[in-house]
Formats: C-alpha cells, structure tokens, sequence
C-alpha cells in the first residue's frame, strides 16, 4: 500500500510543480475596455416618447399628469456598443406594448453590460415607475444621477421620476423638494 501511494505522488506531484525558467501559459483573455466617451444617439424624430406608457397601480391619474417623457434630444445615451443598443430597443418595444416586466429585463441585461450608463439607469427607472414600485425608481433615478453630472437633460428626467415616485407614495415634502432640485436645473 506504501508503495502504492508512493507511485501515486512520483507520479501527480510533477504536474503541480513549475520549473525554475519556465513560465506557466497565459491562459485569459486579454482585458478589453468597453467604455467610451459619450456619443450622441440621434433618434428619428418620431420616437422620442418612451415614458410613461400607462399608469402605475395605484398612481393616481393627475399625479400621472406632471411626468415627463424621456426625449431623446435632451438625453444622450452614452453607449456605441451594439449589444446595449439592441436590449435599449427591445426594452423601448415592450414598454410600447405594455410589457414592463418584458422592459425591465432587458434594462438589466444592458446595465450588467454597462453599468456606469446614467441612460440605462434613469430608463429603468421609469420602468419600475410604471410598475408602482416608487421606492425602486426613485433609487435607481439618483443613481443615475450619480453618473450623469454633465447631463443636465437627463437629471431633470431623473428629478422628475423622483418627484412622481415620492407622490406616489404621499410624500409632500419630497414632492416639493424634488420640484425645487428641477427648478435649479433647469435655471441653469
């Protein structure tokens, strides 16, 4: 038996051990750096409407009134990667349709491409708006202002998600200080 496992470790022990002089094989890939600076999509004119498509559940219909619109010459998507521009048009194509689950889940798919993207984040912030989950989207909208100092377009966007999700949920003294932030941005 001794000399069983003797053999064993003559045997394997070779394969955990590296030479002096003699280098193991790279085997990653290579780091590949996706970010870039920020470009401007252009959108047809014709579809620069993507939120809010219908009311939240228990939103009230004239809270529903004072929110805006995501336009698309105002916001700028920072991205030019193929993959976060298709699930940005998937997610536009199910809001359209109704389908905020369907949005949602391709937001998320494009925010685990692009994380620090201040577009996708204020758009699933809506998302989560419409599905009467307030909270959410006023978290996921300051977060996407985090990102965006150099977009006053799009953090006026996220100011007004804010002030809609704190209405929703009968927070008054949120409601006006989030109207204040839009009025400073906007005096800009």
């Amino acid at each position: 038996m001794k000399n069983l496992i003797y053999l064993l470790i003559v045997v394997f022990l070779p394969a955990c051990v590296t030479l002096p002089g003699r280098q193991m094989p790279k085997q990653l890939p290579p780091v590949v750096d996706n970010t870039t600076q920020a470009t401007h999509v252009q959108k047809p004119a014709g579809d620069v409407q993507a939120f809010p498509l219908a009311q939240p559940q228990g939103m009230d219909p004239v809270a529903m009134s004072d929110m805006q619109p995501i336009d698309a010459d105002t916001v700028s998507l920072s991205s030019n990667n193929t993959a976060v521009l298709a699930l940005l048009d998937q997610s536009d194509i199910h809001s359209q349709a109704g389908e905020n689950d369907a949005a949602g889940a391709s937001l998320e798919r494009a925010l685990r491409i692009e994380p620090r993207n201040p577009t996708l984040w204020s758009k699933l912030a809506a998302v989560r708006l419409q599905q009467g989950q307030g909270y959410q989207a006023e978290q996921l909208a300051l977060k996407s202002n985090t990102l965006s100092i150099n977009n006053p377009g799009l953090r006026i966007e996220n100011w007004h998600i804010i002030a809609d999700a704190r209405t929703s949920r009968s927070d008054s003294d949120g409601v006006i200080a989030a109207q204040k932030k839009i009025r400073d941005l906007e005096s800009r």
